[in-house]
């Protein structure tokens, strides 16, 4: 679970010309049963990793937000390999798809439409609710098992941090609220929790 994290959810990188005995790249991430409410800036940024799998996620955009749900950009070469397959995007504002055209002094990426020069990129079985620009043509999925949107019951339990006795108890009742969250978006138990 990520919420209103003003950059984003998750950056998948790694160098695209690197030594090897000194950096082995990042091959083989795969990222799944993950809900991101209310992230801003992007949402997935993926930068010359190679044969990355991103499955079964619950995105949700908020009202008023203008987000890059993918953007690929260049760190001495592109993404090679990205299946995203079976998610929910989710969107009160604009979603939006492509590859990096420049990037400003402050770090933000302007994007256009596709993947530019990133190879073998994949979008099959997701949901698009909501506003989305650029949205990536999908590959035939007929069994695709992609979340269904839920009404949340946020927020969640809170901690303060002025009673950390608390802090177990509070771990304890936040893990309860995940995993029910969880069985609620997904219909079943993230195999990893």
């Amino acid at each position: 679970m990520s919420h209103d994290n003003e950059g984003g959810f998750l950056l998948v990188c790694s160098p695209g010309h690197r030594r090897q005995h000194e950096n082995c790249g990042n091959l083989g991430t795969i990222a799944r049963y993950n809900i991101s409410r209310h992230d801003g800036a992007r949402t997935f940024h993926v930068s010359a990793a190679e044969q990355t799998l991103i499955h079964d996620n619950a995105i949700y955009l908020a009202a008023g937000a203008d987000v890059q749900v993918l953007l690929l950009s260049d760190w001495s070469g592109w993404a090679n390999g990205l299946e995203i397959r079976d998610n929910l995007f989710y969107s009160e504002g604009v979603g939006r798809y492509g590859h990096q055209v420049h990037r400003s002094d402050n770090g933000a990426y302007g994007i256009t439409a596709g993947w530019g020069p990133a190879t073998n990129v994949v979008f099959r079985g997701n949901r698009y609710v909501g506003h989305h620009e650029d949205r990536p043509i999908e590959a035939a999925s007929p069994d695709s098992m992609a979340p269904k949107p839920i009404a949340f019951d946020w927020p969640g339990p809170q901690f303060d941090p002025r009673h950390p006795e608390t802090f177990p108890a509070f771990i304890t009742q936040h893990r309860v609220w995940m995993l029910s969250l969880m069985q609620r978006q997904f219909g079943r138990r993230a195999p990893s929790l």
